[in-house]
């Protein structure tokens, strides 16, 4: 009897297949795998709003320590609160319009 190679492989390749997807349906139909892939992708979300968290708290910081200055926390109450001090007048002017 002769042996044919190629169906051979074939049957290896059929068989391969079949170890592959029954391992794909043992993975993916188990509750306790399924869980672990929802936990790691929300530890990869929270660990990514952590570094947008540490990046925020350090320029507040920053902020923090240029408001200690006087002239700066004046500088902001003036432009973004419109604060003015007592007996003083403001004006405003509306700009040139361009003809």
């Amino acid at each position: 009897m002769l042996h044919n190679p190629r169906k051979s492989n074939s049957h290896k390749l059929w068989k391969k297949w079949a170890w592959v997807l029954l391992l794909l349906a043992v993975f993916f139909a188990n509750r306790g795998f399924r869980l672990l892939i929802r936990n790691w992708l929300a530890l990869h979300r929270i660990n990514s709003q952590k570094g947008f968290l540490s990046k925020k708290i350090q320029e507040e910081s920053v902020e923090l320590k240029q408001l200690s200055d006087p002239a700066v926390l004046e500088l902001k109450a003036r432009k973004e609160l419109d604060f003015i001090k007592k007996g003083e007048i403001e004006y405003r002017f509306t700009p040139p319009h361009k003809s």
